[in-house]
């Protein structure tokens, strides 16, 4: 099987209703793991397939109609009326503070600067802060009245947030020319 159309088309049918690791795809198609490694990544740009943990791959859900359909891969380019890869989440500040806030519920902007801060990250203090108040403001935080003290002299403390909402593990998106959060795990969008 040296055409790649041929070979996406198999790792399409090999996964199927599961999620499967490039080594059992292989098996499965009888195929090297390059010419795996090649097709599942030309099928995750097309959108029929999705990496849903380390080292498992599955089937969107236009890969799941595809592979119904018992449709053939052709060859050719991405076009831009396919749905764009999706793009990885978990490397951002505001990401790794959206999976502290999961985990604590209830927290202040430094609680989470010292979960989720790295050292090549500029300015996480209020970069935290900024997203805390927008979240806030769109519903996914309530802030609560009282202050968490400070060592600081002449300080008020530090807001307390307590999440109300956490719909999933993709962080929300601050859209600024239309001054909204976008839930990219709900499509929901809320005006700031």
């Amino acid at each position: 099987m040296t055409n790649i159309a041929q070979i996406q088309s198999a790792v399409l049918r090999a996964i199927g209703a599961s999620c499967l690791t490039t080594a059992e795809i292989a098996v499965a198609t009888e195929l090297k793991g390059p010419q795996v490694w090649a097709a599942t990544g030309k099928l995750i740009a097309r959108g029929y397939v999705e990496r849903r943990e380390i080292g498992c791959f599955a089937l969107t859900s236009d890969g799941q109609d595809a592979h119904a359909l018992g449709a053939d891969i052709g060859l050719g380019p991405v076009t831009r009326t396919q749905r764009p890869r999706r793009r990885a989440f978990g490397h951002t500040l505001r990401q790794r503070a959206w999976n502290a806030m999961a985990v604590t519920r209830v927290f202040t902007v430094p609680d989470l600067v010292t979960a989720a801060a790295r050292d090549h990250d500029k300015l996480p203090d209020d970069n935290i802060r900024r997203f805390c108040s927008r979240l806030a403001k769109a519903g996914y935080l309530r802030v609560k009245p009282s202050r968490r003290p400070d060592h600081r002299p002449n300080s008020n403390g530090h807001k307390i947030f307590e999440v109300i909402k956490h719909t999933g593990p993709i962080a929300p998106t601050y859209l600024s020319a239309r001054k909204s959060v976008l839930d990219r795990n709900t499509g929901e969008e809320f005006p700031v």
